[in-house]
This record gives structure tokens, C-alpha cells and sequence, in this order.
């Protein structure tokens, strides 16, 4: 059998030799990443073979794995072929296409991929029709709320919702409309009001079918957003003298104080607590504060240490939040409440409710709020990335969301003097939150690099020298560029240091991060690789396997492929010897182990 004049055997073949080479330490250019990737889209725009496709699809994964942001540049050599691939007519390729497509979303974006995938959804093949509407259900399936999807349904020039809503009700074919009426109704439950909103005003959303479908998603109407925050939320605020405030304020101690109240009578409380606190600035001086300290702060902190997330919790995350967006009002309701927010990342990381989301908003309105050392130590701590007694919270998401705090505090803080005496600490994190397994982990280290150097800027060059190249270049190329951090001025304020000038940037949202290579630990000198001997030759010196995340994709195994955990073999190369083409492993005919 012959595809685009070579042999299945012989494309196979170079699959794996490409998927060697990604593992190599040797620098890919652009130029050669293009020419890969015609090839890998020449295999998938011209064959039907499952195998030929498997393998092709691993070999993009791969690549992306391998150049991680500096694959965005090839967008318009993989989407198209893996468009293309969608229309196959047997389960299995359009399975790997539509898999390759939500790791090329969950690394970048739902726009960015959407922006190229939108001439599917008009395509005169079906298949492609209804492939388009799975890859959204595979990408809600895999992202959920972190999908990106609001923006595309909120985006006027893609007539996102649009095209859904067509297939959804005009198209011919059953599959597709079947597969966009699903996909209508799972964005609706993710996105809610907005999304469901959009859809109505759809050409042809009046459908009686569709709407019967849309119907059965239970969305609640969207709360009016006051100025104040979310906090203001069903609390009253109606107009009140001094005297009702204290009044109320001894009825709250009083019903606090006692420790027998059932949840609802105190959410009650804290609500009326909150009507309080917005009519705060009625009594001159810190007197209502040192009122609201004398049994707030203890209840917050007896509420936190159950590290539990239930209503009572988000009442209490919601006081804190309000607390934190007057200006003056003290430390004390958040001192120590810091510490026990960190405690319960894990819970927080875990769950996608809305007592989550509030905790989380909480800690970061306090990580900026109270800019003292103890909250540097307390999120160094709490770090599971470099503190090795947490082993049972080291999952990504936990050391995401620290890294988000530390670049907070890197970028936000004006003061340096909080900073000094936990400099190491933020260097190791820092570190370590370079050469993590998870993508946006990683982003928000190069960004945290940015703000340690605005600081400390002997401390960032030291870090940077001990990097490797390649790290290098995302830290002072695209992060310098694109991600610097998010304020003008400078922090010439900042005792002992000069003047920096930095632009603004836009921080991007957060999704869920990708699972990276395995990084050189920092510091340690990188050493010359070789290519492979598959054949062991005598008097080589053999080393340890060495382990390497494999692909994102679901193909399941590469037929024929060899076991990953086969020994190296090292020799005395010149560097022109270990310089080995990319390009080589797919284009060369000759099949021959590299000399």
C-alpha cells in the first residue's frame, strides 16, 4: 500500500523516528517546525488510513508538547489537515482529530482555534459539520467552565451562536443537528443566562424543538451587579442611624457569641453584618472597627479551620472581601484568616462551586490588601512545588493558584520591604514554577520573574543565568513582550532600588494548564545528547532510561513503536555530529539509523 509515494511501513516508520527526535535536547527552528508540520498535513489531508492518522496526530502532539507557545505560528499548517481529518468516515481518526484540537484549545485558546474552525461549520460534508459540534462537547468535557466559550458566544465577528443554531435546526443530516443541539445545551449550562440569551436571538431559534431542548436547561436569571461586589448581595442597605448600627451590632455579637446558632440564622447575621460595614463610614474613627474585631475575627478563623466549603463559609468569605475593599479598615479581620484560606486551596482547587469561587476571591483580595511579610511566608509555605511535607496536595491546579498569588505579590506589592527577607523562597518557587508540568503554572512564573526583577533585580538576573536556553527565551521574549506585569510606573518608592519603567499589560484568564515536558532541573548544566543506537553497539557506555511524558492524544500505542524505556547510549560526538534535522525523521527516504 502506498501513501503520498511511500509505503505505510515506511511512514510509520518515520512517525517514530520523529517522536525520538521530540525528545532530544537539540533546538528546533521555525523553519523546520513548518516543514514538519506540511508533511504530518500532507499525511492526514491524503490518506484514510487509521494507523497513518494515529500516528500523524501523535506527531503534532508531540510538537506541540515539544515548543509548548512557540507552536502558535502553526495554527494554519495543523487545523486545516486536522479539519480535514474530521470528515473521515470510520470512528477512530476523527476521535484523534477532534482530541489533538482540545489540547491545541487547552494550550491557547477556545478563540484562537475557533477563529480557524468556524468554515467547518458551513462545510458541505456533514461529518465536518457534526465533528465541529463534538469538538466543543470534547473541549466542555475536558475544560468545563475554563472552556473560554463565553467569549466566542459574547463575540460579534465569529456569529458563533449563529452557525450552532443553523445546524441545529436546518441541516439534513440528523447526526449534525443532533450533536449542535447538544452542544447548545451544554454551553448553556456552562455559560448560563448569557449564552442562553444569545442563542434566542439566533435566526431560527424560535424553533419549537430547539427551544423544547433549551428548555430543559434550569439557568438562573443574572443577579443585578451593584457597585459594591457581590457582597451586597441580598443585604439590605437601607439607611440607618448610629444608634441602630450599635444596637445591631450587640445583637450580632450577642448571637454569634453564643456558638448555637443553626447555619441560616447565621448567614442572617453576617448578612446583617454586611449592612453594618456599608454604613461604616457613619462613625468617625476605628470605633466601628474595633467593635466589628472584638468577635468577628475569632468567628471568621473558627469558621476557615474546618477547611469546609459551606454556606456559613462563603458569608464569611464574602465579610472578608467587603472588609478588604474599604479603604482603611484594618489588618485584623484578615491577619490570620490568610493562613487558613492557603489551608484549604485543595478544597478550593477541587470544586467548581460558587462557595469556591468566593474563597478564592477572597484570598486574593487579602493577598493584595495586606502587603506584609507574614502572607509571603504563609504562601511559601503552602507551596506543595517546593515544600516537600505537602505530597498530599502536589496536584496542579494547587501549585497553579500559588503561583498566581506569588506572581500577585511580585506585581501588585509597591513596597519591596515586605519582600527582602524571603527572597530565596520566592527564587525557589519561582524556580520551580519554571520547569513545572503545568502550562499555566509555568506562564504565571515568567511573569512572577518579571516582578522579582522589578524588585530585586540581582536576585532575577542570578535566576535567569542558571536557566536553560530555552527558558531563557520564553522569560525575556514573548513574556517581555506580551505578559509584562499589569501596572504603569514604577516602584521608585521601594527603598534601595532605581526606577523601572514597565507598559501595561492584559493578564489572560485562566484555564486549566496543560501537562508540560519534564524540565532539566535548574542550575544543573545541560549535558550533550546523542542521537539513539537502536542496536546497542559493544563498548558504550549504557546509561539510566530516561522518562518522558508521553503524548496528550488518546491514540493508545504506535504500532510497532518500540518500548519507551529502552537504554540510551552515549559516545564523543562533534557538535556537527549531534546536530540532527528535525525534518529528517519525515522527509529523508533513508531510513537507516542516524550516523
Amino acid at each position: 500500500m502506498e501513501e503520498n509515494g511511500k509505503s505505510k511501513e515506511e511512514i510509520l516508520e518515520a512517525a517514530r523516528r520523529f517522536c525520538d527526535l521530540m525528545e532530544e535536547d537539540e533546538d528546533i527552528s521555525l523553519a523546520q517546525s513548518m516543514a514538519a508540520c506540511k508533511e504530518l498535513g500532507d499525511w492526514l489531508e491524503n490518506t484514510s488510513d487509521a494507523e497513518i492518522i494515529a500516528a500523524a496526530c501523535d506527531c503534532f502532539s508531540n510538537l506541540l508538547e515539544r515548543l509548548d507557545d512557540g507552536f502558535r505560528p502553526l495554527f494554519g499548517l495543523t487545523v486545516p489537515p486536522l479539519l480535514t481529518t474530521l470528515g473521515q468516515r470510520s470512528k477512530q481518526p476523527r476521535v484523534n482529530a477532534i482530541m489533538m484540537l482540545t489540547n491545541l484549545i487547552e494550550v491557547f485558546s477556545s478563540k484562537e482555534i475557533f477563529e480557524m474552525v468556524m468554515n467547518g461549520f458551513a462545510h458541505e460534508d456533514f461529518f465536518i459539520r457534526e465533528g465541529c459540534c463534538l469538538l466543543i462537547l470534547s473541549t466542555i468535557r475536558r475544560l468545563g467552565k475554563k472552556s473560554g466559550f463565553e467569549d466566542l458566544i459574547a463575540s460579534d465577528n465569529l456569529n458563533f451562536a449563529q452557525a450552532l443554531v443553523t445546524i441545529a435546526v436546518t441541516d439534513p443530516a440528523g447526526n449534525a443537528r443532533a450533536a449542535a443541539s447538544v452542544a447548545i445545551c451544554e454551553l448553556i449550562k456552562i455559560i448560563g443566562y448569557q449564552a442562553r440569551e444569545a442563542f434566542d436571538n439566533c435566526a431560527g431559534a424560535d424553533d419549537d424543538d430547539l427551544q423544547d431542548k433549551m428548555n430543559t436547561i434550569k439557568i438562573k436569571k443574572p443577579v443585578q451587579v451593584t457597585v459594591n461586589g457581590e457582597w451586597m448581595d441580598d443585604v439590605s442597605k437601607a439607611d440607618m442611624t448610629v444608634d441602630e448600627i450599635y444596637a445591631r451590632l450587640d445583637t450580632i455579637r450577642y448571637a454569634i457569641g453564643e456558638g448555637g446558632l443553626d447555619p441560616e440564622e447565621r448567614i442572617k447575621m453576617l448578612r446583617k453584618l454586611r449592612a453594618i460595614i456599608y454604613h461604616h463610614n457613619k462613625i468617625p474613627g476605628k470605633t466601628i472597627w474595633e467593635e466589628i474585631g472584638a468577635f468577628f475575627t475569632k468567628f471568621a478563623i473558627d469558621v476557615l479551620k474546618l477547611r469546609k466549603l459551606t454556606a456559613t463559609t462563603r458569608e464569611v468569605c464574602l465579610t472578608i472581601q467587603q472588609i478588604c475593599s474599604i479603604p482603611g479598615s484594618p489588618d485584623t479581620p484578615f491577619d490570620d484568616a490568610v493562613a487558613h484560606l492557603i489551608q484549604m486551596l485543595p478544597r478550593i482547587s477541587d470544586s467548581s462551586s460558587q462557595t469556591a469561587e468566593t474563597a478564592w476571591n477572597a484570598l486574593k483580595m487579602c493577598v493584595r490588601r495586606y502587603q506584609h511579610t507574614k502572607v509571603v511566608r504563609v504562601i511559601l509555605a503552602g507551596n506543595p512545588g517546593t515544600n516537600p511535607q505537602l505530597k498530599e496536595r502536589n496536584t496542579p491546579p494547587v501549585r497553579r493558584k500559588v503561583m498566581n498569588l506569588l506572581e500577585s505579590v511580585l506585581t501588585l506589592w509597591e513596597d519591596a520591604r515586605p519582600l527582602r527577607k524571603q527572597r530565596s523562597g520566592l527564587v525557589e518557587a519561582i524556580n520551580a514554577g519554571i520547569y513545572d508540568a503545568d502550562g499555566e503554572t509555568r506562564k504565571c512564573a515568567r511573569r512572577a520573574w518579571h516582578g522579582l526583577h522589578s524588585h530585586f533585580p540581582n536576585d532575577a538576573a542570578d535566576m535567569l543565568r542558571k536557566l536553560t536556553t530555552a527558558q531563557q527565551n520564553l522569560i525575556l521574549g514573548k513574556v517581555a513582550e506580551s505578559r509584562m506585569p499589569s501596572r504603569n510606573g514604577s516602584r521608585a518608592n521601594s527603598p534601595g532600588r532605581r526606577a523601572v519603567g514597565r507598559p501595561t499589560r492584559t493578564q489572560p484568564g485562566s484555564r486549566t494548564g496543560s501537562p508540560g515536558r519534564n524540565r532539566r532541573q535548574a542550575g544543573a548544566m545541560p549535558k550533550p545528547r546523542v542521537p539513539l543506537s537502536r542496536g546497542g553497539s559493544p563498548g558504550r557506555q549504557k546509561t539510566a532510561p530516561r522518562v518522558v511524558n508521553r503524548s496528550r492524544t488518546t491514540v493508545g500505542s504506535r504500532a510497532g513503536s518500540p518500548a519507551r524505556g529502552r537504554v540510551r547510549s552515549s559516545t564523543n560526538q562533534t557538535p556537527e555530529d549531534r546536530t540532527v534535522s528535525v525534518i529528517r525523521a519525515i522527509a529523508s527516504s533513508n531510513l537507516a539509523d542516524k550516523k
